[in-house]
């Protein structure tokens, strides 16, 4: 649970910056489909990651 969460708050720490620097969108609601969807596509991939990197 640790693991997932860590993941997810990674992938959140990093898409979001990412989608508001990529897409200056003044009402603001493209960069946060896009930081969503990127969370939602990173966490996946960061907790296979961390377990590897733990392991």
């Amino acid at each position: 649970m640790r693991l997932t969460l860590q993941s997810l708050l990674t992938a959140f720490v990093f898409a979001y910056p990412v989608a508001f620097i990529l897409l200056p969108d003044p009402t603001g609601m493209l960069p946060m489909l896009v930081g969503l969807v990127s969370t939602i596509v990173l966490t996946p991939v960061i907790y296979l990651w961390y377990r590897r990197a733990s392991s």
